[in-house]
């Protein structure tokens, strides 16, 4: 089935978007790519204000970028944006675990085992898009339930990259199993009250996936840097540790 195949009727919005992205995470369309309205509606025989509700949540999810006077375009990920988002991370998660450690509710480390419970089910059934959901979540809790509203503003800024970046890693069996038990070990960190454990736990945790991400994205010609540009991506982890 092509991408652009014809669409039924109902729930225009939500089928253009489901398309579009899936031609995203296949390479149908590619990083860089402009998205014209006109011509995806063309395409999909439809009028141009569904495709334009699709790409503005398409926007939202992080999946492509809107640059002004000049259009949309797929997101363009590079090694140094990705670093960015993963050590910005490092920074605000790592202090709102330890925030939240200092001070968790039984009803919040509740409903954070209960999305872990998610994942694992997630996993077994092999449904990658559920991992991804419940993986954000989780992180959204984490960053709200410290109740620091620029913190939170701030992890909100980061949260469509973050599930862009989860979706496009593809992870393997064993590679979720291990995202899920480094969960585990926060929450223990988090319920034992051991704020410096929290905020190594997840650092350690975003490092892992950052590094992973990398590694899978993109090619080892793509990550063969130029000397000053290395050294610049590499000052961004040096200094978190």
């Amino acid at each position: 089935m092509s991408p652009f195949d014809r669409l039924e009727s109902v729930g225009l919005k939500q089928q253009i978007q489901t398309r579009l992205k899936q031609a995203i995470l296949d390479g149908a369309l590619t990083p860089g790519e402009q998205l014209v309205e006109g011509e995806i509606a063309r395409q999909f025989g439809v009028s141009r204000s569904p495709v334009r509700e699709a790409i503005q949540d398409l926007e939202r999810q992080g999946y492509v970028v809107k640059k002004p006077r000049r259009g949309t375009f797929v997101t363009d990920l590079t090694p140094q944006s990705v670093v960015e988002i993963y050590s910005l991370r490092i920074l605000l998660e790592g202090y709102a675990a330890a925030i939240v450690a200092a001070n968790c509710s039984p009803d919040t480390l509740g409903r954070m085992r209960a999305l872990v419970s998610d994942m694992e089910k997630a996993m077994r059934n092999s449904n990658l898009v559920g991992f991804s959901e419940a993986d954000l979540e989780f992180h959204s809790l984490l960053c709200h339930s410290t109740r620091h509203l620029h913190l939170v503003s701030l992890t909100q800024c980061l949260r469509p990259e973050m599930g862009f970046h989860i979706v496009l890693s593809r992870y393997s069996l064993s590679e979720i199993e291990n995202l899920i038990r480094q969960h585990s070990l926060l929450l223990d960190a988090i319920e034992a009250g051991k704020p410096a454990e929290a905020r190594r736990v997840v650092q350690q945790h975003i490092r892992w996936g950052g590094s992973l991400f990398l590694q899978k994205f993109f090619g080892h010609d793509e990550l063969a840097l130029a000397e000053e540009d290395e050294a610049r991506i590499e000052r961004f982890w040096k200094v978190l540790e």
